[in-house]
């Protein structure tokens, strides 16, 4: 029989909807309802969970990334739902229902499911899984413009105004990227963004193609030569068709190799990596999750 395990973000989001949201999880899950105050609390109401189990997220992005990697890890395989309670809640904007907590609610008594990918992140000798977007290179100093605050008054737009903001200061790379067994390519980046969902930053749709269960990632780099193109590319952002630009790099693979030439961050879901030297890899498929009415399926991959 299944379980209803509601592991339930004691320190996200308040206000009415999450409180009514609050009262049906508690009826859902009874006894297995439990409010966490930190993320080895959250990963220790994982150990006693099995591969028939539901195991509820309310939380944002970077507490469902954790919770995927630690399945991951070596725990069971339940099927996973997310009631999105973050500031971004961009994971959950690919699933087919609204980022509200009671779309959430509504999506877990319909109980369809569907399987979608993880990303494996291999980096200093340490693998890590994830499940929405590595965005690497000036991460830090836009996202330094994007303030909670900003992103309730500018939606889906905040990403882009933080990147208009952070222009005079940023910096280019110059990175060594190999695509799945292609030629390896030599680029100058000022951004690149590994996506297997399609938004960051509370609605930026950056990877606006992507689909959690085709196996593929979406590799995008901002090019150009200076504050002139970069504004440009941030037009086009805004009208929605920035990946025809000229001087973004935009491809799909399966996995992907970098190295840089420089020390590189990325935001992996929330959580800061830096280094030189990265992997990248799908495992198509590979967690089942509760999805919305929206949710596209794909053909099982064989």
């Amino acid at each position: 029989m299944r379980r209803y395990v509601v592991i339930w973000n004691r320190n996200a989001r308040q206000g009415a909807a999450a409180d009514e949201a609050k009262v049906e999880l508690k009826a859902l899950a009874g006894d297995s309802f439990h409010e966490t105050e930190s993320f080895e609390d959250a990963c220790s109401r994982l150990e006693d969970v099995s591969d028939e189990d539901l195991v509820i997220v309310a939380g944002g992005d970077g507490g469902i990334s954790g919770i995927i990697h630690q399945l991951h890890s070596g725990f069971a395989r339940p099927t996973l739902a997310v009631v999105p309670l973050g500031t971004g809640n961009d994971f959950v904007r690919s699933l087919g229902y609204p980022p509200d907590p009671m779309a959430a609610i509504a999506a877990i008594r319909a109980n369809q499911t569907a399987d979608v990918d993880v990303v494996q992140l291999e980096h200093d000798g340490q693998s890590q899984w994830f499940i929405n977007a590595a965005v690497g290179g000036n991460q830090r100093k836009v996202e330094a413009r994007v303030s909670d605050e900003v992103k309730q008054f500018w939606g889906p737009f905040a990403y882009a105004r933080g990147s208009l903001e952070a222009l005079p200061e940023i910096e280019k790379y110059h990175l060594h990227l190999t695509l799945d067994d292609e030629a390896p390519l030599d680029l100058d980046l000022w951004t690149l963004t590994i996506a297997n969902g399609r938004t960051v930053g509370g609605g930026a749709e950056i990877a606006p193609r992507a689909k959690i269960n085709d196996g593929l990632l979406e590799v995008t780099g901002l090019q150009g030569e200076g504050l002139i193109d970069l504004g440009s590319i941030a037009a086009s952002f805004l009208q929605g068709a920035y990946l025809d630009h000229e001087y973004v790099f935009h491809r799909q693979a399966a996995k992907l190799h970098l190295r840089s030439e420089q020390e590189f961050e990325f935001s992996v879901d929330g959580e800061l990596i830096v280094g030189r030297e990265f992997s990248f890899a799908t495992l198509p498929q590979a967690q089942s999750m509760i999805v919305g009415p929206d949710f596209a399926q794909e053909p099982r991959k064989t």
